[in-house]
């Protein structure tokens, strides 16, 4: 729910090409009809194990946490300095996900 409405969802869609990687989100975000189900993942959706998950805006829910817990690197992007994703995550980020994605973005690319 960090990414505010539907418009801004693309940041990340655009994240995972740049790193040739695959979207997943949140029961929330996919309740409001901003990804597809078969991306949700956690408790009501589905596990995955992949050698990076990067978690922005996600305050970290058990239920979405238990879906990430194979993950093999979690890196935590997010405003609030006590999230719970920030407990899992191998390296946390304090900051908004709208100044520090695209910069990513921007780095990945030129590189």
């Amino acid at each position: 729910m960090g990414f505010k409405k539907k418009e801004n969802v693309q940041m990340a869609i655009d994240l995972a090409k740049a790193l040739g990687g695959a979207v997943a989100a949140t029961r929330n975000v996919v309740l409001r009809g901003w990804l597809p189900y078969y991306v949700q993942v956690g408790v009501s959706g589905k596990a995955v194990a992949p050698h990076l998950y990067i978690a922005l805006g996600i305050r970290g829910d058990i239920n979405h946490l238990v879906g990430i817990r194979k993950a093999r690197h979690i890196i935590a992007v997010n405003i609030n300095k006590n999230a719970d994703i920030f407990k899992i995550a191998n390296l946390g980020v304090i900051g908004d996900i709208f100044k520090i994605v695209p910069l990513l973005i921007e780095r990945i690319k030129k590189m």
